[in-house]
């Protein structure tokens, strides 16, 4: 069963996987991440169209899944120099997920 995203949470969650995205489109690969970046930022894409289109996600597990302490998107940050954005990043993402629950 889908549930549909209050709009303040998601617009924020928006916001923030959009940094995260704009991020991953300019990094390089990383030794350490499964997924090469590409990959990573095309995940977040499909999450934020459709939280735009359909006030929903396709796949939150996954999504949540990149965020991980040492998941993804967190090695390929370390690799490309923005681990203390991304650390940021993911506490108020967290902070925002949270209140969906």
């Amino acid at each position: 069963m889908l549930f549909a995203v209050p709009d303040d949470s998601r617009l924020e969650i928006i916001r923030l996987l959009d940094l995260v995205r704009r991020r991953l489109t300019a990094s390089a690969d990383s030794d350490w991440a499964v997924s090469v970046p590409e990959t990573a930022a095309s995940i977040v894409a499909r999450e934020i169209k459709s939280l735009e289109m359909n006030k929903t996600f396709v796949d939150r597990r996954e999504l949540e899944t990149l965020f991980l302490p040492t998941g993804d998107i967190q090695e390929i940050a370390i690799s490309n120099g923005w681990a203390e954005e991304f650390v940021a990043l993911t506490e108020q993402l967290d902070f925002a997920l949270r209140h969906l629950r």
